[in-house]
């Protein structure tokens, strides 16, 4: 405003102009307010901005937050070009030299990782990009960029790769000792079953007394279940180690089913369990590994019969899906599990303790080892139980495994 003045000079009134800045003010309000989230933003991500001169031999203008990320002070940055490369590690040091010679010569943009040992010692991971800047020629005249603290994501990659080569050692050290181990059990187990078999049959003359007879099976028996758990154990441990390889060839799934119930006969009349099997008409050929997928289905039967009350039925079955998959299913009237007891038996070692189980105690290994068969097959493994209700469990071949059709009708009781 501005006073106005009368002949005699005096002041009559004043005359002026009031403007509106609102909107200016709350633009200068933004700009300050997103100045500091950006600043906030670099200083959470621990990065820097800087500008270098066209031939990176000197750094023009750093961020203030610089000395934080790289661990050095902005003064000794500005100019000393030399000096910054000095503090790059040792190990790092030529290649970053040839990677700046390499950008001084293309005025290229780059990219590039490196470590820094700051003031206090400590070696930093860096990344860094930038980009050249051009006169109205088209000459360039500086370099702008960013350069980003990585030294914690470094420092956890590295301690994944550390673990994970950890875990890796220790599986091969354990795969190793079983294997080492295996022939160590086996050796002493098959002479016991097969000498106990022998006498069980009385090649060499009668046995004098029936308590021998029971002894013996109990001993031919005990010797047949430790023998299976120490294969369980190892193909396990196989499969965790990507040891275990499949020997595929053509197979008839019904043979598969047919072997696997004769084998559960026993087992199952013991238990006073039946067991159905059948086959689809319309059946196919699979490019398989036989006796993996007898281990299988063997798994599957055996924890149905085991686990089904006197009086019970175990069904299995076998079909050609609609999206060309083949797949059996093993049904059973038992004891059923719930969400947490699905989860304990298809743990490694889990046990699910019903009742049921009577005298044919397991190692906790049918299940995720049917499971890791499987998915050596390309194949998965699903679970339906309702607990008192029974059992599903259908396991199921890619496509890609099945190989032609064939008409076969396969049924068999127990």
């Amino acid at each position: 405003g501005e006073p106005v003045f009368d002949d005699q000079g005096n002041v009559t009134h004043f005359r002026g102009v009031t403007q509106d800045i609102t909107s200016r003010h709350e633009v200068e309000q933004a700009l300050r307010e997103s100045q500091e989230q950006g600043a906030r933003a670099a200083e959470v991500a621990n990065l820097c901005h800087w500008r270098a001169s066209a031939d990176m031999e000197e750094w023009l203008w750093t961020s203030g937050n610089t000395n934080q990320v790289i661990g050095m002070p902005v003064q000794e940055l500005l100019g000393a070009y030399a000096k910054y490369l000095s503090r790059v590690h040792p190990d790092d040091r030529e290649r970053i030299a040839d990677s700046y010679a390499e950008i001084r010569r293309n005025h290229q943009p780059y990219e590039i990782e490196y470590r820094v040992i700051g003031d206090d010692g400590v070696t930093r991971y860096l990344w860094e990009i930038g980009e050249p800047e051009y006169d109205a020629e088209g000459a360039p005249v500086s370099y702008r960029g960013m350069t980003q603290n990585i030294t914690d994501r470094k420092i956890a990659e590295l301690e994944a790769i550390q673990a994970k080569e950890a875990a890796d050692k220790a599986n091969l050290t354990k795969s190793e000792f079983m294997s080492s181990m295996s022939h160590e059990l086996r050796t002493p187990l098959n002479a016991i079953i097969g000498f106990s078999g022998t006498i069980m049959e009385e090649v060499f003359g009668p046995l004098s007394n029936d308590k021998y007879r029971e002894y013996l099976a109990d001993i031919h028996n005990s010797g047949q279940h430790l023998l299976e758990l120490i294969n369980d154990i190892l193909d396990a441990s196989a499969i965790e180690a990507g040891a275990l390889e499949l020997h595929e060839e053509n197979i008839n799934p019904a043979d598969v089913i047919e072997a696997s119930v004769r084998l559960i006969r026993p087992r199952a009349e013991d238990g006073q369990v039946s067991v159905n099997a059948s086959i689809d008409p319309e059946i196919c050929l699979l490019y398989v590994d036989q006796r993996r997928v007898r281990q299988v289905m063997l798994n599957l039967l055996s924890n149905a019969v085991k686990f089904t009350p006197a009086g019970g039925e175990v069904s299995v079955s076998a079909r050609l899906n609609g999206n060309g998959s083949f797949s059996f299913a093993v049904d059973d009237t038992g004891a059923g599990m719930d969400v947490e007891e699905i989860e304990t038996a298809m743990s490694k070692f889990g046990q699910v303790d019903s009742g049921l189980d009577r005298k044919h105690e397991g190692s906790g290994l049918g299940l995720p080892l049917t499971k890791g068969l499987m998915e050596l097959h390309g194949g998965d493994l699903e679970i339906k139980s309702k607990k008192g209700k029974g059992t599903l469990v259908t396991v199921t071949f890619p496509e890609e495994r099945v190989v032609q059709y064939r008409r076969l009708r396969v049924t068999c009781r127990l």
